[in-house]
């Protein structure tokens, strides 16, 4: 499950697996997250990648916000675009 996997969340004590570019494709809270700054509006010469990114590179984020199983919902819904419940 974690083999193709690039970036790891901390849900309630559990891990999961998932993959920048899908979650920054698809939602601009986790391209603003991973990037440092919205790519369409800055000058990609001037980006310098400080945001998060810089802070998780080969660590596991922790999510205090959200439950695991809503995380796992948000997750379904950004690689599929649709939620079953």
């Amino acid at each position: 499950m974690s083999t193709f996997s690039d970036v790891t969340f901390n849900v309630e004590g559990r891990l999961v697996h998932a993959h920048r570019c899908i979650l920054a494709a698809r939602s601009l809270f986790f391209r603003k997250f991973f990037c440092g700054s919205d790519p369409s509006q800055t000058d990609p010469a001037n980006q310098t990648g400080s945001g998060a990114r810089a802070a998780v590179v080969g660590g596991v984020i922790p999510v205090n916000s959200v439950g695991y199983e809503v995380f796992l919902l948000l997750l379904q819904f950004l690689y599929s675009g649709q939620v079953s419940m």
